[in-house]
């Protein structure tokens, strides 16, 4: 049994972002579980600007789980939350706080079933990693989460301050979260389609069907509150392209791997909100669509 009492924070799929995100917390002294699938031994982190290598606090069965702890970060992506069902159950109770490391918007629907009363918090990720071998990741660029600016992420910031991870607590929280889903709905699903990195961007075509995607994201964000302009979508592209290290991204590295993606979590969820306020989107209906053909098994 883990003495529960002593663990600031859990983190369930410390994969590239969750292990980012643990190591340098553990790092800054942070008394850090994490709950894999594969054991490990240590954090590995390459990254030009914020470098970790640290013994790891491993655990692979959730019945050594003793009891809640005050704060779980859930770094599982989206298809995968269900799998994390029985962690979650024995991490949580009414007074937990759950961070939900994922894409989209609908993080709150999706882990409410498991998660005992415990109150849940969607937060935007910028953290371009990728993972190496359990434990160890390749980091590219960024490393924060946006999330509401309350108390209780300002606490949770806490547990990460002063280390190569950011919890960004902001008033301006529903403008970030669509502002992500802009860049997700514009590179995820493109770069898994055509299975190339970031840099393809650079071609006109590319860059044209980026625009676009992009550009019917912040339509409806606009509709719902986000400061975000629709007519200066064009610019960000060559930013897209030329990412340091030409990393692909996460539907990317799925696609290429041969599991599922988190198509639905993505550009479900943004199809959905455009449905609800009556927006059309048909260049990200387009992508889900094919996105949402390939994972299903049912079809050669």
């Amino acid at each position: 049994m883990v003495d529960d009492q002593t663990v600031d924070l859990a983190v369930v799929g410390p994969g590239s972002v969750g292990a980012y995100f643990a190591a340098h917390a553990a790092q800054r002294g942070t008394s850090v579980l994490a709950c894999a699938r594969r054991p490990f031994d240590e954090y590995v982190i390459d990254s030009e600007r914020f470098p970790a290598r640290l013994r790891a606090n491993v655990l692979i069965d959730p019945s050594a789980v003793a009891r809640p702890v005050p704060h779980v970060l859930v770094a599982l992506k989206s298809q995968h939350t269900a799998e994390a069902g029985e962690w979650l159950r024995r991490l949580c109770g009414p007074e937990t706080i759950v961070v939900a490391a994922q894409n989209g918007l609908e993080a709150e629907e999706r882990l409410a079933p498991f998660v005992n009363g415990a109150t849940v918090v969607q937060s935007v990720v910028y953290c371009t990693a990728e993972l190496v071998a359990p434990g160890h990741v390749q980091h590219y660029s960024s490393g924060w989460l946006w999330v509401p600016n309350t108390p209780e992420m300002q606490r949770f910031a806490q547990l990460f301050a002063g280390s190569g991870a950011e919890i960004r607590p902001t008033d301006s929280y529903v403008t970030e979260l669509w502002r992500k889903l802009g860049f997700n709905t514009t590179t995820n699903g493109v770069t898994a389609l055509a299975r190339k990195r970031l840099a393809a961007f650079a071609r006109e075509d590319m860059a044209l069907l980026g625009t676009r995607l992009l550009a019917e994201a912040w339509t409806v964000a606009r509709a719902l509150g986000a400061d975000l302009d629709p007519t200066t979508t064009s610019q960000y592209m060559t930013m897209i392209a030329e990412q340091p290290g030409n990393p692909g991204t996460s539907t990317y590295y799925d696609r290429m791997a041969g599991r599922p993606t988190e198509h639905d979590a993505i550009y479900g969820s943004m199809v959905r909100a455009a449905r609800r306020i009556g927006i059309e989107v048909p260049v990200t209906e387009t992508v889900w669509a094919l996105l949402a053909a390939g994972d299903d098994d049912r079809f050669a």
